[in-house]
């Protein structure tokens, strides 16, 4: 596990929880990009930044930037433009289990699936694209352990469960909201380790 800081000469600097005195730099120039938020695959070999323009640089965009921590950090694909323009609004990235999949989710409800390798070749074809209808902003990802199912979680309650293999949508599990309740939130979202059940956490409720 570890945490990171921007630093206005280097970059970005990655701080070990257990070693606190081990750093590495990701060297991202502050004159274009702020970075936003950052997601490390489970064996600390890849990251993901999401970045962003500053303010008064046009046009306004974010970016999700892939990097490799096995020796010097090292900038790795090109950059993936988030759909969604505008400073306002959380980005999230995933990895999956083994980091060969990165799944990308915006403020406007757009989610896409990439082979990281493909990414690595300049290829920005996503396996999966989902449109969220533009007001219904990402709220949660989540890969099968075995990397065969991805979930996805919208600012309506929506969830939906997609293969990634046959890159269909299999099954969407709305919330059901009424005149006395709006539809709930969405925080987090989990498979069971064998990827038969998924947990939800909605509102105050976790549902199976």
């Amino acid at each position: 596990m570890c945490a990171f800081e921007e630093d206005d000469n280097t970059g970005v600097k990655l701080i070990s929880a257990s070693q606190p005195n081990q750093t590495q730099v990701l060297p991202i120039s502050k004159e274009r990009r702020a970075t936003t938020s950052m997601q490390l695959c489970k064996a600390g070999k890849h990251a993901v930044t999401v970045l962003r323009t500053l303010k008064g640089v046009k046009p306004e965009r974010h970016y999700y930037q892939l990097w490799d921590l096995r020796n010097e950090p090292q900038a790795i694909g090109p950059e993936i433009p988030s759909p969604y323009v505008g400073y306002y609004g959380r980005r999230y990235a995933l990895f999956s289990e083994d980091a060969a999949l990165l799944a990308t989710g915006d403020p406007d409800g757009m989610v896409r699936v990439w082979k990281v390798d493909d990414v690595v070749a300049n290829s920005m074809r996503p396996l999966i694209e989902a449109s969220g209808d533009g007001d219904h902003r990402t709220t949660a990802l989540a890969f099968s352990r075995d990397q065969r199912l991805f979930a996805c979680a919208r600012g309506r309650g929506e969830v939906e469960v997609w293969d990634i293999a046959t890159r269909q949508r299999v099954t969407v599990w709305p919330d059901t909201p009424n005149k006395l309740r709006p539809a709930r939130y969405v925080s987090a979202i989990a498979f069971a380790p064998d990827g038969q059940q998924l947990a939800v956490c909605r509102g105050q409720a976790i549902q199976i």
